[in-house]
This record gives structure tokens, sequence and C-alpha cells, in this order.
């Protein structure tokens, strides 16, 4: 805010910054009392707000001079919205693929509802709970090649913030298979019985 008149002098001779009011969620802070994260730079004229907030709500400010003759007031509101968050809770390993399939599980938190999931091989995902928290992973027929990446992303909450997603990088060990070669039949076998030897 370029704050202009209505400026006080402090005793050491530079101007008094304005004082400000916040509110947060219908509670004042106090004057002066600013909100965590934030704070102000005050360079004489110009009145700058800055940081960034750690608790979500709605604030609302009312900044003012204390000259008595020439007061200046500006007011405003802040909206700090809580974004969606979400993680895959722990994956047992090793997965192999005579498993057939992997079960997930994700918990949600801020303001994620929901979630879809998805991934970079060619399986599928069955018994999705209601809200995509649990799921099943069947794997496909290419996914024993290389790293097959499963993605959970958050439902869009209302307001400017964005969909939270998180990944898991799963490595899917592949069948292994035992080859003894052709089989071989054998006939017209023979016994044969030697004596043992006597040293004299």
């Amino acid at each position: 805010y370029d704050v202009g008149g209505g400026l006080s002098f402090a005793a050491s001779g530079n101007f008094t910054p304005p004082e400000i009011e916040w509110v947060k969620d219908g509670t004042p802070l106090g004057t002066d009392v600013y909100p965590a994260g934030l704070s102000f730079i005050f360079n004489g004229t110009s009145y700058i707000i800055s940081g960034t907030p750690t608790e979500f709500g709605s604030y609302s400010y009312e900044l003012s001079t204390a000259s008595a003759c020439d007061v200046k007031i500006a007011d405003g509101t802040l909206e700090v919205e809580e974004a969606p968050r979400v993680t895959i809770d722990n994956v047992i390993e090793p997965i192999c693929f005579s498993g057939g399939q992997i079960d997930l599980s994700a918990t949600f938190g801020g303001t994620a509802t929901s979630g879809t999931w998805s991934s970079s091989g060619d399986g599928n995902f069955t018994g999705v709970s209601g809200d995509g928290s649990l799921a099943s992973y069947n794997f496909g027929p290419s996914d024993t090649t290389g790293i097959v990446t499963l993605t959970i992303t958050t439902n869009d909450p209302s307001g400017i913030c964005e969909p939270a997603s998180t990944t898991y990088d799963l490595e899917i060990t592949p069948f292994i298979v035992a080859d003894a070669g052709v089989n071989i039949s054998i006939s017209d076998c023979s016994i044969t019985t030697t004596n043992p030897l006597a040293a004299n």
C-alpha cells in the first residue's frame, strides 16, 4: 500500500509504520499481531505484506495511520485455503508376477476426499472403494518389463488449489521357470554288478 500522508514521526526521526489489525475467521488477533508466516516491510511510504501463511482460514485486516489530523485507512481480505494431500501407504515387497495382483491403500488429507488410480503399465484396477482409497492392481502381460508407476490423483477441491497426486514405482519380479530339457525314455536297460576287490 502507498500510505501517503497521515504518518507520524517516531523518536528516532523515522516515520512510524501504520498500525494493522488482523482478524482470523472472525477472531481478532490484536494490533500489529500477524498471522503465522506473514510479516511486513515499511520503507517510509509503502507498506508491503509478505510471506506465506502457515495456517489456513479467512483473514481480514485494516491498516491505519496514527496521525491525529490526516488518518489513512486501507483494508482487505486474505483467503488461505488448505491444499489437498495424498500418500500411498506402505507396499509389501518383493512383488512377484505369479501373485497376479497387489493390494493398495492411500490416505487423504487436507481438502482431498477421494482419488483416482492410474498406471503406466497395461494392467487394470479392481476392487476400488467408493473414495478410491483402496484398490487392487492386476498385473498386465507387459508389467514384468522395467518399472510400473502407479499414480493416485485426488479430487479437484473447490477453490484455487489444484488436485494433488503421488506415485509409487512398482518393480515386479517375473516368473522363474526351471527347464530341464526334453523328456528322455530309456529302454532295454541292463544292470551290471562287479565283485569287490580285496587287497592282499
